[in-house]
């Protein structure tokens, strides 16, 4: 699972026919994946997120033309563009029918419904907090007495590096962020000093990024039993499954830092334009 790390991006840019349309093997998965509905819910968090940005960032708060900025930059059908065309360049050559037999079975229909609930789940700070002590607890626990359902879930994340991956991934966005920033001239800082900074908060960004890991899957495969884990556990160490993990994240982390760096000249060109 791909965490909705710093983000932002200049999609204007970008075609609007989606590789997809040449990539017609490959729809069926997606589509099995809802991947559609998946979008939807990151571009909500992007959405909350451009918003804090203002408040904390413009000297006016943000208000209804940032918010506006925003939401262009976030258009679902832009970021399914991006997504589309890393996933079907990554994911080429790869045999989608095991992944198709278990994304259609009730088991495979259950676990991405579940996802989906908590990732709109997370939406409510409360409730991403709440999602947090509940897995701190589970932990703690672990640590005395053995968690089968918590070593099931931890398992899964191993298998799929989702700690590294997600921290890869929110490292090189805050980069891409830093660089729209400088671009657009809020930020007199050169590329080394910009990567420094971002280091400097690697081990903070790892630790956080863990506990958002444990605590989403957490809460998404609650109700699963440990053999259901263990059973999308294997599938994620198969060739396919690796392969279907990879294609994720190209695509997602492209969509991110493309995102994060036009958030960063759109909002510099609005500080700018606030200060004048």
């Amino acid at each position: 699972m791909i965490r909705n790390a710093l983000i932002g991006a200049g999609l204007a840019v970008l075609a609007a026919v989606p590789a997809f349309a040449q990539q017609a093997p490959l729809r069926p998965l997606y589509d099995a994946l809802r991947m559609t509905d998946m979008i939807e819910l990151m571009r909500a968090e992007g959405l909350a997120y451009g918003a804090d940005l203002g408040v904390q960032m413009l000297p006016s708060g943000g208000g209804p033309e940032w918010r506006a900025v925003v939401e262009r930059l976030y258009d679902p059908a832009r970021m399914a563009v991006v997504v589309e065309e890393d996933f079907a360049e990554r994911f080429e050559g790869t045999d989608p029918a095991p992944l198709l037999e278990f994304f259609a079975s009730p088991l495979g229909l259950k676990v991405v419904e579940l996802e989906l609930e908590a990732r709109r789940a997370f939406l409510d700070k409360a409730k991403e907090e709440a999602a947090r002590e509940a897995f701190r607890a589970v932990e703690s626990n672990a640590l005395v007495t053995p968690d089968p359902h918590f070593e099931a879930v931890t398992a899964y994340i191993e298998a799929n590096d989702l700690v590294e991956l997600n921290v890869s991934g929110g490292l090189t966005s805050s980069l891409r962020f830093y660089q729209g920033l400088a671009e657009g001239g809020a930020l007199e800082m050169s590329e080394a000093e910009m990567v420094e900074d971002i280091w400097q908060n690697e081990d903070s960004t790892r630790e956080d990024t863990a506990e958002w890991v444990q605590s989403f899957l957490g809460l998404a495969y609650a109700s699963l039993t440990v053999a259901e884990i263990d059973q999308y556990t294997q599938l994620s160490r198969s060739p396919e499954g690796r392969a279907l993990n990879a294609a994720l994240f190209a695509g997602f982390d492209r969509m991110y830092r493309e995102l994060s760096y036009s958030l960063g000249l759109a909002l510099a060109n609005k500080m700018r334009g606030e200060t004048l």
